[in-house]
């Protein structure tokens, strides 16, 4: 997969996820709000729609290819493995952040493999409702959600944070509006990082 790393000899490992239309340059200033110090691994989508970048093919708006996502999200978890062998950073001390689509095939992460601890997943929608998750004890994520995000279905969404709260998750979300990463919602999160770092 096409993707950006950068080394800053840090423990710690940012891997970053575009939206719709963005690309692997795009996450970058987003990477360095969040945590200045740490390495980043940004990663572009395999898919391209009408010259869109995105992580997974889509049959309309809102209407998803559910194999091709659930191929899709596989493909990203072995990417990762793979980059982190690569260069040599531990996934441990790893947190995917996803905006959107990468939100959304972050989420698929969780579902079936759940190879990161740590996830910030901003504006996301719950994909692969028919399938549930195992148990994520000891797995940390912060979701901003809006009632009126125009591209989400909010009841999908709570149906979601019920699912991850009962397999254990340790879930902090933030109601926000509209579909995007505000100054509240970036600042909220880069606090909840900042305390999830020194637990």
């Amino acid at each position: 997969m096409k993707h950006i790393y950068i080394n800053k000899n840090s423990t710690d490992t940012l891997i970053m996820l575009h939206g719709t239309g963005g690309n692997e340059e795009q996450m970058l200033s987003l990477s360095n709000l969040i945590d200045k110090d740490a390495n980043i691994l940004s990663i572009r989508g395999n898919v391209v729609e009408n010259g869109m970048n995105r992580f997974f093919k889509r049959d309309g708006i809102g209407l998803y290819n559910i194999e091709n996502y659930k191929f899709e999200t596989n493909n990203l978890i072995d990417a990762i493995n793979n980059f982190s062998k690569e260069y040599k950073f531990k996934l441990e001390y790893s947190t995917i952040v996803g905006f959107s689509n990468g939100a959304n095939i972050a989420l698929g992460i969780i579902q079936t493999n759940p190879i990161i601890n740590n996830y910030i997943l901003y504006s996301p929608d719950y994909i692969n409702k028919d399938e549930g998750f195992n148990n994520l004890e000891g797995k940390n994520i912060y979701i901003s959600t809006a009632e009126n995000d125009p591209y989400v279905n909010f009841s999908n969404m709570e149906t979601l944070i019920n699912r991850l709260n009962d397999k254990h998750a340790n879930v902090k979300v933030l109601k926000t509006s509209g579909h995007q990463i505000n100054n509240k919602v970036l600042e909220n999160s880069i606090d909840w990082y900042k305390k999830i770092k020194l637990s």
